[in-house]
């Protein structure tokens, strides 16, 4: 009896979200004042096939699709355990001439059992839903005829011979010529036949007949169809519009607040039934309220930039039939136009929401003492003094799209590589400056413009999610330039190289503002992807989704970190949590981060993933993927030692980073885990102080770049001794020992900076020491005497010098 509403779900309901139900969490919505504009709407935009498949799995799992519907849904039914549907019959007529399940103790209950179901599209533009099924109820029946009669009532369908009853619905679905062409949605009543007398059987001759045992059953069973029906048809995503508040997800990274956003989601157009299945339209529409000062006036005359073309979209072939490009079955398809994207993009991008400005503010590491890392002539321009440093993103045209099959192949070392990127976003006219606050004011330091290309394709999680996968950035670029550095010392190409860092930066703030794409789960249907679900149409015009269906399980709440509780995980012991741990950081040295002194090792996070494995797969044969600092996903990689290499150009920006790791088994998306986190911190620098004798103690003075002060470690050697005491915690205030005579400075990821103590003599022991062990990692000597070593060299020096004299 809930076949038709799960029809029209497949067939209208889920183009919507594929545009990414969570894409904009958090945001504030207002109404259009006067409604979305009907010139600026783009017709079949987006367009939906529920196949023959479909409409064939929804008739061999309708019973467990009723179950799965009632989880989510108040039913006014209950559904056994065996599948079958038990209906109670409520109190009626209580107190009238006529009163029915009144009694205290009555039990009056149905129950149906499915026996068989027919779903078909019937032309132009309706499904009819044929459903038949047994029933034995119990009804009782109190009479007022002068005296009290009381009546009770068994039924059961097969009395008769005829085994079953026949519930038929129907629901039309068709564009609303009166609303703009919006798909409008009517349920017919549902009939029941089949429906016999004869298969009543009363304990006691009643005056009443049959009319009202068969009336009040065939009401409740119908009343049930069709109440589930309509709770479900009012669920259904068909459209929705709105003003959207980008300031409320933006704020945090921007100056200038961006305008509002109009959008337009809606099923229409066309829809129709054909080829054993059924097609839906629709229309999409975006715009900014108004033009934000940080975009180019693209549409006013002589503009140097552009807005996106707007042009008929004929319905696609490929949204007609039963199969995929590559010849397999779907059940349900979706496809979005280039125009839908293009323009999404366009009103983002005229509305101010592409102009990013990231500082200190978000990303702490966003200082000259940082960036003066990997741009040494900052910290002269700086005259060494810790500013901040802005990166503000303008791109100067909208972006433009260009749609692809999303083709990747494995290299040697079983990494995917992209061959045809799915989706390409380039904006032609790209800028991105860098600013460092001197004197109280920001200055620009240089910008790095060029045509901004970033490549992408899209796998899906265990839960049905889309999630875009980016290519390398470092390759981002074409024809990379750097103007305004003037200030600068180091080479305009080498400063370019800083680039794919900054953008990872703003990717950071994209990629964590925007959610997984989410594909509902609705009526307990979700959806199920492959490796070839994605992919372009009708001449890369077209971006195609094709999914298979499927029972959702029950909801539940996963524990974070831990893998999703319907796949088989498993480390040393069954069912042990994945843990995967820093075995090593691979990292040039501090001179080697400066742009025009790279060399070829660039920073690398090796991680251990041996403690995962996936049906049975062990961690050597998974894929994984990672992002860094929230930004988006990496291309899949292997592990065959089970340790994977991390590396991106965000690394190359010193202080802690956010890793989330996630794995899966090969070309087999369903099985992707949920994301683990892991903090690495690259820190090739050791603290810097001074130590100096006071009165009674030895002050030591002393910072870190990342390591906060509070947790600095010490480690003193004292006059007349040999060696340097354990490492503890610098003491609040700096105080140490009056006999300290070297300090050893220890941050938390082991560099080792050693101070002389200014005003303290050495003494003879310190002599044997040569250098007072030179050879520590990160360490030098600052300030003070020289050290023991140097004075017995130069005392030899002399006394050679003296013996030769007395030669001559």
């Amino acid at each position: 009896m809930k076949a038709a509403h799960l029809l029209v779900l497949l067939a209208i309901g889920f183009w919507v979200n594929a545009c990414g139900s969570q894409g904009c969490a958090g945001c504030q919505t207002e109404p259009i004042p006067g409604g979305f504009p009907a010139a600026l709407r783009i017709d079949n935009a987006m367009q939906v096939r529920a196949s023959q498949q479909a409409f064939g799995f929804l008739e061999s799992k309708f019973p467990d699709l009723v179950a799965a519907a009632c989880t989510q849904f108040p039913c006014p039914i209950t559904v056994n355990s065996d599948g079958s549907i038990g209906i109670e019959i409520p109190k009626q007529g209580c107190g009238t001439s006529t009163e029915i399940c009144c009694g205290t103790n009555d039990n009056c209950s149905g129950k149906i059992t499915f026996d068989t179901v027919k779903i078909d599209p019937v032309a132009p533009n309706r499904v009819v839903a044929e459903v038949r099924f047994k029933v034995a109820a119990k009804i009782k029946v109190r009479q007022q005829l002068g005296f009290w009669i009381s009546c009770d009532a068994d039924y059961k369908t097969d009395r008769s011979g005829i085994s079953t009853v026949r519930a038929t619905v129907a629901i039309d679905a068709y564009p609303d010529p009166n609303d703009q062409n919006r798909l409008k949605i009517v349920r017919h009543d549902t009939s029941l036949g089949d429906f016999e007398c004869a298969d009543l059987k009363f304990d006691i001759v009643c005056g009443i007949g049959c009319l009202i045992f068969r009336g009040e059953l065939e009401k409740q069973v119908k009343q049930a169809a069709n109440d589930a029906i309509d709770a479900i048809i009012q669920q259904l995503p068909t459209g929705d519009e709105g003003r959207v508040d980008l300031a409320t997800l933006m704020s945090d990274f921007v100056r200038r607040a961006p305008e509002k956003l109009d959008y337009l989601t809606a099923a229409g157009g066309y829809s129709q039934a054909e080829n054993f299945g059924f097609s839906v339209g629709g229309m999409v529409g975006a715009r900014a309220a108004a033009r934000s000062g940080c975009a180019p006036d693209c549409e006013s005359p002589g503009a140097s930039c552009r807005p996106p073309t707007r042009a008929a979209i004929p319905r696609s072939n490929a949204l007609r039939g039963n199969t995929r490009p590559d010849g397999k079955e779907f059940h349900v398809g979706i496809g979005v136009h280039r125009q839908a994207l293009e323009h999404a993009g366009y009103a983002a991008y005229r509305a101010g929401a592409l102009c990013l400005d990231v500082d200190n503010t978000f990303v702490p590491q966003l200082t000259s003492d940082f960036i003066g890392l990997l741009i040494p002539s900052l910290k002269t321009l700086t005259e060494g003094a810790s500013v901040p440093i802005r990166i503000s993103v303008r791109p100067q045209q909208p972006p433009t799209i260009k749609l692809g099959k999303g083709k990747t192949h494995k290299d040697t070392s079983g990494n995917i590589v992209i061959d045809e990127p799915l989706l390409t976003v380039r904006f032609d006219d790209f800028n991105l400056d860098v600013y460092a606050q001197v004197h109280e004011r920001f200055i620009r330091l240089m910008t790095v413009a060029g045509a901004l290309e970033v490549p992408m394709v899209i796998t899906s999680d265990a839960n049905g999610n889309l999630l875009p996968v980016l290519g390398d950035l470092e390759k981002a670029l074409v024809g990379a330039r750097v103007i305004n550095n003037e200030l600068l010392t180091e080479n305009a190409q080498d400063l370019a190289d800083v680039f794919p860092m900054l953008l990872g930066i703003a990717a950071g703030f994209v990629g964590s503002s925007l959610q997984a794409i989410e594909l509902p789960t609705l009526a307990g249907i979700k959806l199920e992807l492959d490796d070839g679900s994605l992919t372009s149409l009708d001449n890369d015009q077209l971006l195609g989704v094709f999914a298979k269906l499927a029972i959702a399980p029950p909801p539940t709440n996963p524990t974070p970190n831990t893998p999703s509780p319907e796949l088989p995980f498993g480390g040393a012991a069954a069912g042990a949590a994945w843990q995967p741990t820093l075995a090593r950081l691979e990292l040039p040295t501090t001179r080697r981060f400066a742009v025009g002194q790279r060399g070829t090792i660039a920073p690398t996070a090796w991680i251990d993933v041996s403690g995962l494995a996936i049906d049975g797969t062990p961690a050597s044969e998974l894929e994984f993927t990672y992002r860094v600092d929230g930004g988006f996903l990496n291309t899949f990689r292997a592990a065959p030692t089970e340790q994977l290499a991390v590396r991106s150009p965000l690394l190359w920006l010193q202080g802690p980073h956010r890793l989330e790791i996630r794995a899966r088994v090969a070309d087999r998306p369903e099985t992707l885990t949920e994301p683990h986190v892991l903090m690495v911190t690259v820190d090739t620098q050791a603290p810097s102080g001074s130590a100096r004798a006071i009165p009674g103690a030895v002050l030591v003075e002393a910072s870190d770049a990342i390591t906060p002060t509070a947790a600095l470690q010490v480690s003193v050697r004292r006059q007349g001794a040999l060696g340097f005491d354990d490492y503890r915690v610098l003491p609040e205030g700096g105080m140490l020992p009056a006999d300290a005579v070297a300090i050893r400075l220890r941050d938390q990821s082991g560099n080792v900076r050693q101070l002389a103590v200014r005003g303290a003599l050495p003494s003879s022991a310190e002599a044997s020491e040569a250098a007072d062990q030179a050879g520590l990692a990160g360490g030098c000597a600052l300030g003070g005497l020289p050290a023991a070593g140097a004075n017995v060299a130069l005392l030899l020096l002399g006394l050679g010098l003296c013996l030769r004299r007395r030669r001559s």
